[in-house]
């Protein structure tokens, strides 16, 4: 179940991230990706992974 306070960011977000600064549309950010999990969580965001279920 899911906490209805927490803030929760897929991994999705960041495949969005890398791929708009491969484009070059956010320049500046690149080092961002190198820990971006441990600065979500850090911010206090909760991660969801990307799974499959049938």
């Amino acid at each position: 179940m899911l906490d209805t306070h927490a803030v929760y960011v897929s991994a999705a977000s960041g495949w969005e991230i890398a791929t708009k600064v491969r484009l070059g549309k956010w320049p500046g950010i690149g080092e961002l990706l190198n820990n971006l999990p441990q600065q979500l969580i850090a911010q206090g965001f909760e991660l969801l992974p990307i799974t499959c279920t049938l």
